[in-house]
């Protein structure tokens, strides 16, 4: 009897474990819903550049001291998730530049 619970144990808590890793990846879902499109921004590290946001408008800004000795001339690769067809999209510089951007650490929503 002692054998069998040891393996009841053994099996279950990956078990548990694995339920308890899909309730956290799986629930916020269904409570997070924005109501409005957001900006993001791909970049590699070594870029020489990063957009900034200043009176809520989109502005590129050249790195003044980089760590990186090998640093690229690469712009950031700017995205705008539409909330209502939940899909991205790739916009150039001069599109975000027409963007009204809230400048706030958290969304409005």
């Amino acid at each position: 009897m002692k054998k069998n619970n040891a393996l009841l144990l053994a099996i279950s808590i990956p078990l548990l474990f694995l339920i308890f890793v899909l309730v956290l990846y799986f629930v916020p879902r269904y409570f997070a819903s924005p109501s409005y499109d957001y900006v993001y921004f791909e970049a590699d590290y070594s870029s020489s550049y990063f957009y900034q946001v200043e009176d809520n408008k989109i502005t590129l800004q050249e790195r003044t001291n980089t760590r990186y000795s090998d640093s690229n001339n690469e712009k950031p690769t700017i995205y705008l998730h539409n909330i209502k067809e939940n899909q991205s999209s790739k916009i150039d510089q001069e599109e975000a530049k027409d963007l009204n951007i809230i400048s706030t650490d958290k969304s409005p929503d």
